[in-house]
């Protein structure tokens, strides 16, 4: 049996992927903890609408001219190293760049969309090559 132990806020999330099939990650390190690779998220504010977090996000990724998809919810699970269960409320975004991706800003990098299962840290959400294969 799960016990949920915390929920958190709804996040707005980009799959931004480029012309070259590489998607846009976002590099996490918080002292005490591993760190880890994610897609670029944001917190979505109690009755913001899920288009603005977008908009605030894809600002912050350095993507503010480029068109945004429909967003699909995802509610996942997941266990952390505490040992507790976190439910994550995600509003995943796809933004396709078809003529290939910009430079990022820190913190971010373009990676193979095949060769994220390869990277020595953790990638978030697992297994999302399958997951954006679906949506491409």
């Amino acid at each position: 049996m799960i016990v949920l132990r915390r929920i958190e806020r709804p996040h707005a999330r980009v799959a931004a992927v480029d012309g070259a099939l590489r998607v846009l990650l976002r590099r996490h390190e918080r002292p005490g903890r591993p760190a880890f690779w994610a897609l670029p998220g944001e917190p979505i504010g109690p009755g913001e609408p899920v288009e603005e977090g977008v908009r605030r996000l894809l600002r912050r990724a350095g993507l503010a001219s480029v068109p945004a998809g429909p967003a699909v919810r995802r509610i996942v699970a997941s266990r952390v190293e505490s040992g507790e269960v976190v439910r994550h409320d995600d509003r995943l975004v796809l933004v396709a760049l078809p003529d290939g991706g910009h430079e990022p800003p820190g913190g971010f990098r373009w990676w193979p969309l095949h060769g994220v299962g390869e990277l020595a840290e953790p990638v978030y959400p697992t297994g999302l090559a399958s997951l954006l294969r679906g949506h491409l």
